[in-house]
């Protein structure tokens, strides 16, 4: 399996003169350097190169970018240490699983974040219910979405929010199944960074016979902007 990544390496001309033709090369492991050149860095300015680097598999690597040795040799060299995973990690905590996959919480963010086709869209998506999200370890995601979840525990509320603090995504989507007092009270308590904003009351029809749709927004927030026109 191939991965494919873009890296720009900077370069600073720290001089009172320009430097010509700055050879840069770029090396992952122990494979062959990839060599680029900077034509002219004026004196305290910056310019940059890119490379795009080709990983055979996952795993970590030493990324090395090195300029041409100079009177200066102890900054000619800087070292990146590179993860490379086959996918980011998506949980999806399904409220309401339904055994017509097609009516559960879960099928259609699914459905959007892994769509059938040739071409992988990058997520590794694994579904769980409720339950099973109680003791489930987070360090192998990078986001976690609660479709329609009831509530959560303390333990789980606290251990999200540490998670959370360390640079994981949460999304919560509310729905019929959740229990509005836990996310009124005890969750904007325990944690608040997690849901800062109380739940007044929930609402809609509950035959599912009708349904509320965005309006109009002249200026939409960067998440609905894909929306704009439809």
């Amino acid at each position: 399996m191939l991965f494919r990544s873009p890296f720009t390496v900077t370069v600073r001309n720290g001089g009172t003169e320009d430097v010509d033709q700055v050879s840069v090369s770029l090396t992952v492991g122990d494979g062959f350097p990839l060599r680029g050149m900077i034509p002219t860095i004026p004196p305290d300015e910056e310019k940059s190169i890119p490379f795009s680097v080709n990983f055979q598999e996952s795993g970590s690597l030493a990324v090395r970018a090195e300029i041409a040795s100079d009177t200066l040799p102890a900054d000619n060299v800087i070292y990146f240490p590179a993860r490379v995973e086959a996918g980011l990690g998506v949980l999806i905590v399904d409220g309401e699983p339904d055994v017509n996959a097609s009516r559960s919480e879960s099928f259609f963010l699914k459905l959007a974040l892994a769509p059938p086709g040739e071409l992988r869209s990058g997520y590794n998506i694994e579904v769980i219910d409720e339950l099973a999200f109680e003791d489930r370890a987070l360090d192998p995601f990078h986001c976690v979405f609660l479709c329609n979840v009831h509530r959560l525990n303390e333990a789980r509320i606290l251990s999200l929010a540490k998670w959370v603090r360390k640079g994981g995504g949460l999304a919560i989507a509310l729905g019929d199944q959740i229990d509005a007092d836990f996310y009124s009270t005890v969750l904007t308590q325990t944690a608040p960074e997690l849901f800062p904003l109380r739940n007044l009351a929930l609402a809609g029809d509950e035959h599912e016979e009708s349904w509320v749709n965005f309006s109009g927004l002249s200026s939409p927030h960067p998440v609905l902007r894909v929306f704009s026109g439809q």
